[in-house]
């Protein structure tokens, strides 16, 4: 995972300028009740190498979205002439 200003002076160290930045995290379906009642429920239990492996994880991305530790951008770069 990369921070903005990290994807920023890579593009730029690429010959790549900023275009614009859209910020799509909004439009993610969530809280979503399933991954709440998964983490009260099944939270503490490892259960990361059963076929529940998945749902959990879906429930930690949920968590980090709610959080503000990750998000989802569409990040537009044109190459500098």
């Amino acid at each position: 995972l990369l921070t903005p200003d990290e994807l920023h002076a890579l593009a730029r160290a690429a010959g790549f300028v900023h275009e614009s930045t859209l910020d799509l995290s909004p439009w993610l379906e969530r809280p979503r009740t399933r991954d709440r009642v998964l983490d009260a429920l099944l939270g503490w239990l490892p259960l990361q190498a059963t076929p529940l492996g998945p749902v959990l994880g879906g429930t930690a991305l949920q968590t980090c979205l709610r959080r503000g530790w990750t998000g989802y951008a569409l990040v537009q770069f044109r190459r500098e002439s």
